[in-house]
Formats: C-alpha cells, sequence, structure tokens
C-alpha cells in the first residue's frame, strides 16, 4: 500500500485524513519537481507582497579626515507582486471507482495524477509566468530577470556559464543554482566530461534532492524553458540564481480538499491547490538569465 493510500483512508478506511494526505502530495510535487523544493517558500497572510529593492547603492571613496560628509545615500523603491491560485482539479465517479475496485485505487490515482499536474504548472510559472500575458498568472524568472548574458547563438559552454556567473558576482549577488532547458543541460554534461571536469559528486540542495554541480553551484534542469526562440527556431535561455533572493511568499501551501461533498455528482471530486507568486530581489543586479543558447 502507497503512502498516498494509506493517507487516503483511516484504518476503517471510511475518511479522509487532511494532513497525511497534504505532506504526500508535497513529497510526490518536490520529487517530480526539484526547482519547488530548492525556491525558498515563506508563510505569508495578505494577497500582496511588498519589498523594498535597492536601486542604488551609497558612494564609497576615499577620504581626508578634513574633508566634508558627504550626504549619498541608497536608493531604495518598493516593489509588489499578487498572490495568486494555481489549482488541479480531482474528479471520479462513483460507478469507476466501484467498476475498479478490485485491482485499483482510481481516486487515490486521480490524485497522484492531479498532484504531478500541479507540480508541473508551478514551474512552467516559476520558470515563464508572465502575469501581463494572463492576468490569472504571476510573473516568472524570465520575466522578472533583467540583468542577461548573450550566448551569441552559441551552444551552452563553461565559458558561457562563467561568463553569467561573473556577471552576478561583479553586482555582488553569490550564485547558487544554475538553471538550463534540458537538452542544454544534457549537452553541458558532455562538454564537462570531454574537459574532465564534470563533478560526479552531487550535492544536496534540499532533503532528498541531489544535483550535480560546476565550481560548486547546483545545475537543475528544466522541460519548461523553450528550446524554439530566436530567428533559427532553435534558441533557448537560462539563468544564473542567487536563491538567497528569490522568495515564495505562499498564502495557501499546497493542500487538498475533499469536495464530495458538495457536489450534486455522483462522484468523488477534490482539488489540490495552493495560493503563492514569486519576488526575485535584485532582479537586475543578482541573478542573469542567459539569451540565444544554440542548439547543440
Amino acid at each position: 500500500m502507497s503512502e498516498l493510500e494509506k493517507a487516503l483512508t483511516t484504518s476503517t478506511g471510511s475518511a479522509l485524513i487532511p494532513t497525511q494526505i497534504d505532506k504526500e502530495i508535497n513529497d510526490l510535487v518536490v520529487k517530480e519537481t526539484p526547482l519547488i523544493s530548492v525556491l525558498k517558500e515563506i508563510p505569508w497572510s495578505t494577497l500582496v507582497y511588498r519589498w523594498n529593492e535597492r536601486t542604488a547603492r551609497a558612494s564609497a571613496g576615499a577620504y581626508d579626515e578634513s574633508d566634508v560628509v558627504g550626504s549619498s545615500s541608497s536608493t531604495p523603491a518598493q516593489r509588489t507582486i499578487t498572490l495568486k491560485m494555481i489549482k488541479s482539479d480531482v474528479l471520479v465517479s462513483n460507478l469507476e471507482i466501484a467498476a475498479t475496485q478490485d485491482y485499483i485505487n482510481s481516486f487515490q490515482s486521480e490524485i497522484e495524477s492531479a498532484s504531478v499536474s500541479m507540480a508541473h504548472e508551478l514551474e512552467r510559472l516559476y520558470i515563464e509566468g508572465n502575469a501581463t500575458a494572463n492576468a490569472k498568472e504571476f510573473d516568472g524568472l524570465s520575466s522578472l530577470v533583467t540583468l542577461t548574458y548573450d550566448a551569441a547563438c552559441a551552444a551552452i559552454s563553461l565559458d558561457i556559464l562563467d561568463g553569467a556567473i561573473n556577471a552576478v558576482q561583479l553586482n555582488g549577488g553569490k550564485p547558487n543554482l544554475i538553471v538550463l532547458a534540458n537538452r542544454d543541460l544534457q549537452q553541458l554534461h558532455k562538454v564537462m566530461r570531454v574537459a574532465m571536469v564534470y563533478n560526479w559528486e552531487k550535492l544536496e540542495v534540499a532533503a532528498g534532492v541531489y544535483l550535480t554541480n560546476y565550481r560548486g553551484i547546483p545545475l537543475i534542469g528544466s522541460s519548461f524553458i523553450s528550446t524554439a526562440l530566436g530567428v533559427s527556431g532553435t534558441e533557448s535561455y537560462g539563468f544564473v540564481l542567487d536563491t538567497t533572493q528569490i522568495k515564495i511568499p505562499t498564502l495557501l501551501p499546497i493542500t487538498f480538499e475533499d469536495l464530495s461533498a458538495k457536489t450534486t455528482l455522483d462522484a468523488k471530486v477534490g482539488r489540490i491547490k495552493t495560493y503563492r507568486a514569486m519576488a526575485v530581489k535584485g532582479y537586475n543586479t543578482f541573478h542573469c538569465k542567459i539569451n540565444a543558447i544554440a542548439r547543440p
């Protein structure tokens, strides 16, 4: 019996145990999409998340003790984001449940499927969310990160990664995650093996989540970075991130809600949902988007 199946029933098999279900669903989501576990969720209690963004630092220099005290100070600006609901619904007719009970738990199977869908949608939003194009979404990394490094229509290489890493470090960022399209991550592994710099030891970035790394920076691949961009129609992009400056304000963590009692359908109905958004601090300094990565 799977852990989710245990959570779905008590010892009598008659009632749901929401807290246990939520834990198992979260475990499924993290295993499906490691990016979700790497970006830190912070509890939040309102619909809007606000923070101060320093747009200019105070000046510094060498002075004599008799020099006039300067009046320069940093320049802050307040930024805001609105949290959004992401959900995945589950519906299984009682007829199907009765007809398949000897060999499959249909409701459990649908919850697992909806959990995977939730994981994929969250990863897509984290990367390509665009609140301007779709007001129901929140902005993701592709919309928020404005510091860029041009790969100049070349295939991914260690030199390209070094250039993007240096761009972040020169601005005071501490890069600790590289995100690439799965296609480019596979190519990078080939490059690293040929260059004899491949680090076969994996870093544990979250409980049970291990990633290979370059220069001590974990590498993660995503299916939601487009590889059909640019004039050629085969270009992609990637990110070098300082995840200490990325927050996921969360009003409601990933939760399962049993809606069977609220429907007139002859079915069991449920919903997996969360209320959240993405805040990227230092969007123009501490993170870098690598543009125009060509197909290998």
